[in-house]
């Protein structure tokens, strides 16, 4: 009798600390209407919960601790909280500390930072940012995207009616510096409407379609801009830079050791031939061409990105498509799997081939 009366008064000890030490907080995702729980932790916790809830907007609830699966990542920053009587792991980036606590609770996430990029870009420090912030609910809204869309096609739409340049070259470079700003503020969240682990395949799929229209809208606009230009400036010279910076830079690197004058040499002589042939106009046309076809790659891996976020989330749907990638891709990997060998070095600072051991087992150095 006296051993139940413990265990019954550890038991209600145990709810009363914890109840003590619960913060409470509010539910506020700025890329779904709900947030995704897991009964265990993980490194990511998105759509395919199998065993949690997805609570709603707006519900208040209790948060036990705080728990780091990643410091490189705000989605490894995560909250373990009570729901419904059971215990949970979510995203603590998007709870918001809730003004019904007592007096004396503290916000445990209050130091951390989720921001979703690296603290700088390009060595450029980067401002922290509170995704709950005005500023930062700003940037997870529809209105950059949106306005970065509408300068594009005003600067089409320019390009038609009159031959000057000048405007719609800026309201392109404005347009371009939006998205810029927006992939070193958010990085993996930039085109968060078209990730599926927020909002699933279909959604994806439905989303994705304005940004092919945005990267449709950029090529058309950098042709438009080419034919509305000066016919002394030539494109071919653009043409062939991107076509030998690779082996131009390759060769650099196996010459002098250095990678970078290669690449500037194949930059520089497109520039030097239009300057030669169009003037300053030209070379001043060159330099914009250079600046809009890498913001035109920058869109391409963004779409590329999406694209494999997508056929991740086909592949988990769909088992039968999964199996017969396998047997198309399958043999390609075994075969470079043969072919190659992963090196690896010893304390002693010796080489040696990771998968190669001899008959003691040790490794084979080189």
């Amino acid at each position: 009798m006296k051993t139940m009366f413990r265990l019954l008064a550890l038991v209600l000890l145990s709810l009363f600390f914890t109840d003590l030490h619960a913060q409470l907080y509010r539910v506020e995702s700025l890329v779904n209407n709900v947030i995704f729980t897991k009964d265990k932790q993980a490194n990511v916790i998105d759509r395919s919960n199998e065993k949690g809830y997805r609570i709603p907007n707006g519900t208040e609830i209790k948060v036990l601790s705080r728990v780091v699966k990643d410091t490189a990542s705000a989605r490894g920053i995560l909250a373990k909280i009570e729901y419904k009587g059971k215990y949970y792991y979510t995203e603590a980036r998007w709870l918001v500390f809730s003004e019904n606590n007592k007096e004396g609770v503290q916000d445990i996430f209050a130091n951390d930072n989720f921001s979703p990029a690296a603290h700088e870009f390009m060595g450029i420090s980067l401002t922290q940012l509170d995704p709950h912030s005005k500023f930062g609910r700003f940037l997870y809204s529809y209105i950059p995207p949106t306005i970065s869309a509408v300068l594009l096609l005003i600067a089409i739409i320019l390009l038609l009616l009159t031959s000057k340049l000048l405007v719609p070259g800026l309201l392109f470079l404005i347009s371009s510096c939006i998205q810029i700003y927006l992939s070193a503020m958010l990085d993996w969240d930039t085109f968060w409407w078209c990730n599926p682990d927020y909002h699933g395949l279909s959604m994806s799929m439905l989303h994705v379609i304005p940004l092919v229209l945005y990267l449709i809208m950029q090529f058309g606009f950098i042709v438009l801009f080419y034919m509305s230009g000066d016919e002394n400036t030539k494109i071919w010279p653009v043409i062939a830079c991107y076509l030998l910076i690779w082996p131009a830079s390759m060769l650099s690197v196996a010459t002098i050791g250095n990678i970078w004058v290669g690449a500037a040499l194949c930059y520089l002589i497109p520039i030097l031939i239009n300057l030669i042939t169009a003037g300053i106009k030209g070379a001043t046309t060159t330099i914009f061409f250079f600046i809009a076809i890498s913001i035109i790659f920058g869109t391409l891996t963004s779409i590329f990105q999406i694209s494999l976020w997508i056929l991740g989330e086909m592949l988990i749907a769909c088992p039968g498509l999964a199996f017969l990638i396998s047997l198309i891709v399958g043999p390609i990997l075994e075969n470079q799997a043969d072919k190659g060998r992963t090196y690896g070095w010893t304390s002693a600072g010796d080489r040696h081939i990771m998968d190669d051991k001899d008959n003691t087992g040790n490794f084979r150095y080189s």
